[in-house]
């Protein structure tokens, strides 16, 4: 089309020139006076309107050709053969262009491809509309340098159709239309893709960085490109000492020559060599290492590196040894040994030895465990029944029970203990079993006979209740007063469902430790009566005194702080005060306690409130 308009405008320019030749020629003719006179009298006419004629078909030339380069640097490409227009709407890249107030006045079709966003959903909105709120203040920098005229890439986040966050990376200019800026035009390339291995790049680095093992990175060369800080820590080398050198170095004693060939035979072709290396610290001290290499290969299958992890069994090593030399005297005490115990392949998890007390208490044969797996011995997860607290809380548990299973199918506690050894190229599990259904039941029967409630470590409610019973007929025998006191916590339900049960618990235990801080005899006793109620017995005590403590008390629980709020909870209670000889049973106490417990409820908590002599009849509803 382009070579067409061409023509067009060469035909043009062409006529013109001849019009223009044969007015000159005539002209000259006339001038000279060797044409015919007739002619002559009507020459300057016709002079004349072929040079109107000459004008015009120069002009309409001089349009053709100019809309013919109009077409050749039209923006985005839209010459006529649409080389362009099909290069900006299928690069692989998002072309766009902006007005100069951010609108979005032109987009290529990879735009949807990439955001889900269609060309014309987009054109007319603005920009920063697209772009994510964190973002917005870096692309308002960017788009004030690129109006200044700079020309410089910018990274920020973007949403697309569905809502997920993509990064992208875009370059934009002012572009300019006689002589004066009317917009922006730029490239966006989606770099999520790069952002997420970058983020696996990081976690992996950080995994060789902080890694308790020594890792070694050599080239297939085996010159020492990376070692981690953990290689530092254990050889005194730093990393620049040793980089471009050969982890021989390190050797005290060198492997032999088959060794050496079955290592780089084995990792030569893809496989990984594990074994152990003698080595010397930059100090001079001695160590011993087990070692995994493994090949690292490129995208075409080619080995490019080698990984070594080493990890430090100097102290393993040396038990290993010292059972070697002490193999008879092993086995003596091994056979002898009262307590149960196995020997195990930690690789194979087979069993490689047991003693005639792990015979007894499982049932199996020596030889019929040999051909078992550890893993048979233990009961599955649907057999083991609810393990009992045997401790109150927060008491440590040394040893955790674990569940076992006979081969007559009878599932029982053990105690275990297992620690491992290096033996023959790989390490040897020993662990020790004892039987613990004795201790279990035991201690079972010791926490059912405990005296403590196992939150607070206040007296239980058993506890309270044989209190209350000795100190009641105490007071009818010496005809004293008796206190009581009823401590609730104020909406502790609110509590517990705004910071959670543990926190909850943990305010218990504060609240508890408040309480018994305000008694000071020995006869006083404060009890958790249950869930977040506790009772205070105060014997020989009058109501006035009963009210000064309950009063402390109420103080004390406001001084109470959790993760550093104060005050955390408040407490309401009810104090009520009998001649023990006045009522039939103690049983009159706490309910006339319990009856200003809510009264002190009812007026919004967090007061005190002493029960009368004629108490009103109690409500269910608190």
């Amino acid at each position: 089309m382009k070579r067409k308009i061409a023509y067009s405008s060469v035909a043009v320019c062409a006529a013109g020139f001849y019009w223009v030749l044969d007015a000159v020629v005539c002209s000259l003719l006339l001038h000279r006076g060797t044409f015919l006179q007739s002619v002559a009298d009507s020459s300057p006419g016709i002079l004349s309107r072929r040079l109107l004629a000459v004008v015009f078909i120069l002009g309409a030339g001089l349009v053709l050709a100019l809309r013919a380069r109009a077409r050749r640097v039209s923006p985005y490409g839209r010459s006529e053969d649409g080389k362009f227009r099909d290069l900006v709407e299928n690069i692989n890249d998002v072309v766009f262009s902006l007005d100069l107030e951010g609108c979005i006045t032109y987009c290529n079709p990879v735009l949807e491809r990439i955001s889900g966003y269609k060309p014309a959903e987009v054109v007319g909105s603005s920009f920063a509309s697209f772009v994510h709120p964190e973002d917005l203040p870096g692309l308002r920098r960017s788009m004030e340098r690129t109006l200044a005229g700079a020309v410089e890439p910018h990274e920020f986040r973007v949403k697309d159709r569905q809502g997920k966050i993509l990064y992208v990376r875009t370059s934009s200019r002012l572009f300019f239309q006689g002589g004066k800026p009317v917009g922006i035009s730029g490239v966006m390339t989606d770099i999520t893709a790069l952002r997420e291995r970058e983020k696996r790049l990081r976690q992996l680095s950080r995994a060789v960085e902080e890694n308790p093992c020594s890792i070694i990175i050599t080239d297939a060369e085996g010159q020492i490109e990376y070692v981690n800080p953990k290689f530092t820590a254990v050889t005194g080398y730093e990393a620049d000492e040793v980089l471009g050198r050969n982890p021989r170095l390190l050797a005290a004693t060198n492997l032999g020559r088959e060794d050496y060939e079955e290592l780089w035979k084995q990792i030569l072709s893809g496989r990984t060599w594990r074994g152990e290396f003698h080595n010397r610290k930059k100090s001079g001290e001695l160590y011993w290492e087990w070692a995994s290499i493994s090949p690292v290969r490129d995208e075409s299958g080619k080995i490019t590196h080698f990984v070594a992890v080493k990890e430090d069994i100097t102290e393993r090593k040396f038990s290993d040894e010292a059972l070697r030399e002490s193999e008879e005297k092993y086995r003596m005490l091994f056979s002898n040994e009262f307590s149960a115990v196995a020997l195990s392949s930690e690789e194979s998890g087979r069993f490689i030895d047991v003693n005639a007390p792990f015979v007894k208490l499982f049932g199996y044969t020596a030889d019929e465990l040999t051909l078992m797996h550890v893993e048979d011995i233990f009961a599955p997860p649907s057999q083991v029944p609810t393990q009992p607290r045997l401790r109150p809380a927060g008491a440590p548990q040394k040893t955790p029970v674990q569940w076992c299973r006979k081969k007559d199918g009878t599932v029982f506690p053990v105690e275990m203990s297992r620690g491992t050894f290096p033996w023959k190229g790989g390490t040897m599990v020993c662990a020790v079993f004892a039987d613990m259904s004795d201790r279990l039941r035991w201690e079972q029967a010791m926490e059912e006979l405990s005296s403590l409630d196992a939150l607070t470590g206040l007296a239980n409610r058993r506890v309270f209740d044989e209190w209350l019973e000795r100190e009641w007929n105490r007071a009818v025998r010496k005809g004293e007063s008796l206190a009581l006191i009823m401590v609730d916590v104020d909406h502790f339900k609110a509590f517990n469902d705004t910071h959670g049960h543990q926190r909850g618990d943990d305010c218990l235990r504060l609240v508890a430790d408040a309480l018994k801080a305000c008694t000071r005899r020995s006869g006083d006793l404060v009890a958790r009566y249950g869930g977040e109620e506790f009772v205070v017995i105060l014997p020989e005590t009058r109501s006035g005194g009963a009210r000064e403590v309950a009063e402390a008390m109420r103080a004390a629980v406001e001084e109470v702080t959790v993760d550093g709020k104060q005050p955390a909870v408040t407490v309401s209670l009810g104090v009520s005060c009998q001649k023990a000889s006045e009522g039939p049973h103690p049983a009159t106490l706490i309910d006339a306690a319990d009856r200003a417990l809510y009264k002190a409820k009812e007026l919004g908590g967090n007061r005190v409130a002493v029960s009368g002599p004629h108490p009103e009849p109690r409500k269910q509803v608190r």
